[in-house]
């Protein structure tokens, strides 16, 4: 049965009792935002570049919200799209230090692309941002020596993978630029910069570079190849050189030879595994020797 609405009157004035208004509280989803950039950087972009083996940074900062403050989002990082041959998982992007940013490494090259979602305190969930990184092979990689004792010439080795001391891929002196790669391109080959003798004021310093290096790993060594005064009679004159190894121009290690080396012994340095690590060997040997 209805019932009439309740009339009440106020002299020559009837007014209907009404129920009061539904009043709700309208909450606007987050607005997810993400770029491709490290905290000290503020050129981020939506396509952004990174190398096989590098810390690429994700930048979700200005991800916005009506109702929340950045720290009250719940931020969820996950791959929209991975190149073949990754085994990357969403746990793979690693909320960073600072508030909003997240990192990754990536472990093959191609495109990548990043999806980042906020949820705020009533559950609701943003549309997901998306930024691209596309990662190239790794670059430029350099070892680097130097000495400061005239009149000794010492030689820096880089050997590529499975090649062999004073062989066709060993870059040094004798060999200042070999084909390591394609033909037709100079990007994965090997070159030395300075052949220094050790006459004339030192310090001395030679440099070999390489851009574009195929995965895998690359010896590096130091050879004694001349003590310019035995010749005269003069006594034998000894260096103590140092290395460094450096990828994308930072540097990933610098040594300092264990003992100094006379004519003819071979400071064994190290390994480089790339991209980007470097295994100390420090070893001194003889230039007879299986090296």
């Amino acid at each position: 049965m209805r019932t009439a609405p309740l009339l009440l009157a106020f002299g020559s004035i009837t007014l209907a009792a009404c129920p009061p208004p539904d009043i709700r509280l309208v909450n606007d989803a987050p607005v997810a935002d993400l770029v491709v950039n490290a905290p000290e950087d503020d050129t981020g972009q939506r396509l952004g570049w990174s190398q096989q083996g590098q810390i690429t940074w994700l930048n979700g900062s200005l991800t916005q919200d009506d109702n929340s403050v950045l720290d009250e989002l719940d931020l969820a990082w996950s791959f929209d799209l991975l190149p073949d041959g990754s085994a990357l998982a969403d746990e793979a992007i690693t909320p960073a230090g600072t508030l909003g940013f997240a990192t990754f490494v990536p472990d093959v090259e191609g495109t990548y692309r990043v999806a980042l979602t906020a949820t705020d305190r009533f559950n609701e969930v943003s549309v997901p941002a998306i930024a691209v990184v596309q990662v190239t092979p790794p670059m430029d990689l350099t070892a680097s020596l130097e000495w400061d004792t005239n009149r000794v010439d010492l030689d820096l080795h880089l050997v590529a993978p499975d090649g062999s001391y004073f062989g066709d891929t060993d870059c040094f002196s004798w060999n200042p630029n070999p084909n390591w790669g394609d033909p037709t391109s100079a990007d994965d080959d090997p070159l030395l910069d300075g052949d220094e003798d050790g006459e004339g004021s030192g310090p001395y310093f030679e440099q070999i570079g390489l851009r574009q290096p195929p995965v895998g790993q690359y010896r590096v060594l130091v050879h004694h190849y001349l003590d310019h005064g035995l010749a005269l009679g003069q006594d034998a004159r000894a260096a103590t050189p140092s290395v460094s190894i450096a990828a994308g121009g930072e540097v990933l290690e610098e040594l300092v030879a264990p003992e100094p080396l006379l004519e003819d012994d071979v400071w064994i340095v190290g390994i480089i595994e790339w991209p980007g690590s470097f295994a100390a060997i420090n070893q001194i040997s003889d230039h007879d020797s299986e090296l």
